[in-house]
């Protein structure tokens, strides 16, 4: 462990690293003959002090020896040579290069990540969940129709509708093609303008012009009254994104105004997302105190989260959240620091125990790219860590109030129902239909309303 005085000239001393490792470098490039270009021999150097642990300042140490500085980097570019040199087909340096730091990233564990400069997109759908585009769900079964358009969207204000059949994207037709090329052509950078052609049902085609915006990724999804007696309301959070609390104050909104007293929050097959989303989802049934506290190695990687009273829109509502063991980074989070608050009863089974931070920094290697490296363990206000890598076996996770077993098959089947539905409530009946029965007995959701009701939740042990 590094003391604070360390932690806080960490950076400082691994900029010098890399300029001195490039500076090295340089002095010894003469015996390599192969002519890589400037970016490559840049990025080469980078590879030792990417990941290096943070030094101490100068000051503070004893100056390197610079042998472990110029041979990490010597190997690299050697082997750079003799692929450049010999490898049976030409092959481009800098994608060598690319490929190296992806490597070194994804070696680490399963969750650090390497983006490439033409990925910045994917990384900003996967990780934040915008995009630039028109707002389109779509399905393909040979052709292409529009399953719903997202709330807000240009889509939308287009009057796209569920059902409708796209034909061509600026020109090019669309029957037959993979959904994944699909929906690459309706994204694009902001501002930009496509132009579709649909048809729909008993019309004749038309042509819209439609000019692309950023687009959020709708999250909450299922809101609806579930016992109107006692006032239970209910939502799912299929993850936790950009526009998450923005949703949830609206549909916490809404079901308060058709009596909600109690709320059922839906985790279940949540896999998580932005961490600071779910802290502000948990912050507006938190209004003091701590939400949350991360640790690492870096001085930057140890922080302490508060909540924020004018966040917070309703301290007292009752809360269960319907957990399972898919739940997982975020939705950890957003339950361990509720549960921690006595905010709310936790019930389902065992949540994953992804108890990890993942930071993305950007850096310019002769082009943009992204590296997402895990840098710290959470811990909830009451100093849990449930990182499985912090318990023995297999016990990290949260553990439920109320442990509710369900058999591997109707599991499966819970989760293709609930991913059916993971559309927004105003075309909902129009893409599904009205509610159907989901071919099994959802038990957690029935436990939930039996707990609220006030009857026993589980039968008595036998005698």
């Amino acid at each position: 462990m590094y003391s604070e005085k360390e932690r806080d000239t960490a950076s400082a001393a691994v900029s010098r690293g890399w300029v001195m490792g490039t500076e090295k470098y340089y002095r010894t490039r003469h015996s390599f003959q192969s002519g890589i270009p400037a970016f490559v021999i840049v990025v080469a150097s980078a590879l030792l002090f990417l990941a290096a642990p943070e030094q101490p300042a100068a000051a503070d140490r004893e100056p390197p020896s610079g042998k472990l500085a110029d041979e990490p980097v010597r190997w690299i570019a050697e082997t750079l040579d003799l692929i450049v040199d010999s490898y049976v087909d030409e092959v481009d340096p800098q994608q060598l290069i690319y490929a190296a730091l992806e490597g070194m990233v994804t070696s680490l564990d399963e969750y650090s990540e390497f983006y490439r400069p033409d990925e910045e997109e994917a990384f900003n759908e996967k990780a934040v969940g915008t995009f630039g585009g028109v707002g389109l769900s779509l399905i393909s079964d040979g052709r292409v129709r529009v399953r719903y358009p997202y709330p807000s969207s240009p889509a939308e204000d287009a009057a796209i509708r569920p059902g409708d059949e796209i034909l061509e994207i600026d020109g090019r037709a669309v029957s037959g093609l993979p959904l994944e090329e699909v929906m690459a052509l309706l994204k694009g950078p902001e501002r930009s303008s496509c132009r579709i052609t649909l048809r729909r049902q008993g019309s004749a085609p038309q042509i819209l012009k439609i000019v692309r915006e950023k687009i959020v990724k709708p999250t909450v999804f299922g809101e609806r009254m579930i016992d109107a007696e006692l006032g239970i309301g209910y939502f799912r959070i299929k993850g936790f994104h950009q526009g998450t609390r923005k949703e949830m104050v609206r549909t916490v909104e809404q079901l308060k105004a058709q009596g909600a007293s109690c709320l059922v929050i839906d985790l279940r097959f949540n896999h998580g997302g932005l961490l600071r989303s779910g802290l502000e989802a948990a912050n507006l049934f938190v209004n003091e105190g701590v939400l949350l506290r991360t640790q690492g190695r870096s001085l930057r990687a140890n922080e302490l989260y508060r909540a924020s009273s004018s966040l917070c829109i309703d301290a007292s509502i009752p809360l269960i959240l319907l957990v399972n063991g898919q739940t997982a980074s975020a939705a950890e989070v957003f339950a361990g620091t509720l549960h921690d608050h006595r905010r709310a009863l936790l019930m389902g089974s065992r949540t994953f125990g992804k108890g990890w931070v993942q930071s993305a920094y950007r850096r310019e290697f002769g082009e943009p790219v992204i590296i997402k490296l895990t840098t710290a363990r959470y811990y909830t206000p009451l100093g849990r860590s449930f990182s499985r890598d912090d318990h023995a076996g297999d016990r990290g996770g949260l553990e439920p109030d109320f442990v509710v077993t369900i058999e591997t098959s109707d599991r499966k089947k819970i989760q293709k129902h609930l991913r059916s539905r993971e559309i927004p409530t105003p075309y909902l009946e129009d893409v599904v239909g009205p509610l159907p029965h989901a071919g099994v007995e959802d038990r957690v959701l029935r436990k939930a309303v039996q707990l609220v009701r006030g009857e026993p939740v589980f039968t008595s042990l036998p005698r």
